[in-house]
């Protein structure tokens, strides 16, 4: 077991952070919607809650009330990774060996919307992009999608991570 909370308290919060995504994305797969379209939102919602509480315990309850800026991002960090790698690979998990359905799906999803705003896309970026950015979309993994599931929340991670580390400095919060 891991002593120093620096560590710990973070770990933690991944962990259940990351269980958290996998249930939801569970849910969402059971009651026969696509997770990969229909959780694009919950990043923005889970990965804040879970940093500002991993912060937040570790200063109210490891630190004496007291949150210096490099331990917010440490701790941030720690939590946003471990959220994004296993998340991450569970996404790569399910697409690839449980149901790669999942994938087509979402696949098909995109490639009707890319049909759909045809027109416009062409108009802002021209018809050789279009055409790239469609043959890439066909061409999506469930490797690719993994690795964007895990840069996209730590993307999120680490933006939020510095406005909630300075909040939290602060002793009234």
């Amino acid at each position: 077991m891991i002593k120093n909370p620096l560590i710990s308290v973070p770990l933690k919060f991944g962990l259940i952070g990351s269980g958290l995504f996998m249930a939801m994305f569970l849910v969402t797969y059971f009651i026969e919607k696509n997770p990969l379209i229909d959780l694009k939102l919950f990043d923005f919602i889970l990965i804040p809650i879970f940093l500002f509480t991993a912060m937040k315990q570790y200063r109210d309850y490891a630190n004496d009330n007291i949150l210096h800026f490099w331990q917010g991002m440490t701790i941030g960090f720690i939590t946003f990774i471990v959220i994004g790698l296993l998340s991450g690979f569970f996404v790569f998990i399910m697409l690839a060996l449980i149901d790669p359905g999942i994938l087509a799906s979402y696949i098909a999803y995109t490639s009707d919307l890319f049909e759909a705003k045809r027109e416009e896309f062409i108009q802002q970026f021209g018809e050789q992009l279009y055409n790239d950015s469609f043959e890439t979309n066909l061409k999506t993994s469930a490797i690719k999608m993994g690795i964007d599931d895990f840069l996209k929340k730590a993307g999120i991670g680490f933006l939020l991570t510095i406005p909630i580390a300075v909040i939290l400095r602060r002793r009234e919060f």
